[in-house]
């Protein structure tokens, strides 16, 4: 499975010399350590009541109202300010 041991390492830990000398002392602490952390659980959830204490994950937002037509640009508008940038861009640009 998962949880087999890639290397072969025997003895006990030696937490008494200090900081490990070679890998296998330190293999040695790291599964010693492993071996004090209860194994792992998997949770049975009934998740159709979970379902139901849940929030919606986004909040309902309502449309964007629409403008008013008498706010929106006109047509001749639109032209002047297009033929305007690209002027005003020629000259930048100088192409």
């Amino acid at each position: 499975g998962i949880l087999k041991p890639a290397f072969a390492v025997d003895g006990e830990p030696d937490f008494e010399s200090g900081e490990p000398l070679d890998g296998f002392e330190y293999l040695r602490r790291v599964r010693w350590e492993a071996n004090q952390i209860p194994k792992v659980k998997v949770a049975k959830i009934d998740l159709s009541a979970a379902r139901k204490e849940q929030t919606p994950y986004m909040p309902e937002i309502p449309d964007i109202p629409k403008c008013s037509p008498d706010l929106c640009a006109s047509k001749e508008w639109e032209d002047s300010f297009i033929t305007y940038f690209s002027e005003t861009r020629l000259g930048i640009l100088g192409t």
